[in-house]
Order: C-alpha cells, then sequence, then structure tokens
C-alpha cells in the first residue's frame, strides 16, 4: 500500500492513498533556450575575440602585407560564439522549463486500480 521513491540519495514512501497523478518531467522551456542562445552567443562571441584578438597582436598583426590576417579573430570567436550558443541554451533551458506532462490522474481511481496500474505500467 506504500510505494517508495528513490532518488538516489534517500528513499521516501508515500501511501497509494496519497498520489493524485504522476506527471513527467518538465521539458527545456522554448523561452529558456532562445534567450540564453542569444544571450550565451553574444556574451560567448565577446569572450572569444578578446584571446584571438590578443594572439593576433602577439604575432605580430598587422593589416598591411606580411603579416597574419585577422582570421585568427575572427576564429576564435567564432568558436566563442558557438560555445556560447551551445551552453546558454542549456543553461536557459535548465532554468526556464516549460510544464510537466500528466502520465496518469489517479484522482478518482480506487486503491486496488492504483496498484494494478503501477504495477503493469511502471515496475519493470
Amino acid at each position: 500500500d506504500q510505494l517508495v521513491l528513490n532518488n538516489g540519495k534517500w528513499d521516501v514512501k508515500v501511501s497509494l492513498d496519497e498520489v493524485e497523478m504522476i506527471l513527467s518531467p518538465p521539458k527545456p522551456g522554448l523561452l529558456g533556450q532562445i534567450l540564453g542562445g542569444g544571450l550565451g552567443g553574444y556574451c560567448g562571441g565577446v569572450v572569444g575575440f578578446i584571446p584571438g584578438f590578443c594572439i593576433w597582436i602577439i604575432a605580430g598583426g598587422t593589416t598591411g602585407p606580411g603579416g597574419p590576417d585577422g582570421s585568427i579573430v575572427l576564429a576564435t570567436g567564432l568558436v566563442g560564439v558557438g560555445a556560447g550558443i551551445y551552453y546558454g541554451r542549456k543553461l536557459g533551458g535548465k532554468y526556464f522549463k516549460g510544464k510537466p506532462e500528466i502520465i496518469v490522474d489517479f484522482s478518482f481511481w480506487s486503491l486496488e486500480e492504483k496498484k494494478a496500474f503501477i504495477q503493469t505500467n511502471l515496475i519493470q
């Protein structure tokens, strides 16, 4: 008559009478992915251009012939933009989650129906 839940660190015993619904974990929200990706891409580009510019200056970068061109600045900037978009979307989606999806609603189920459902569908 009890359900034991474990998150990897500790167990919680919940009476089946108290279980009203089972939800799936929320997925990353679209707003968070867009905001995180945009802000992360901008910040990653700024951070990427700074070392590229420093490397270009140290290597004797000039705008004239004979010195390295500015492609190193562009390359490190683009790497920074890519990394910023990737990690920004992940973090933005983590902090701005969508709504969880209802897997089953036990509101009007009897205790025996709950037990049967959990044993057949959730326990493997």
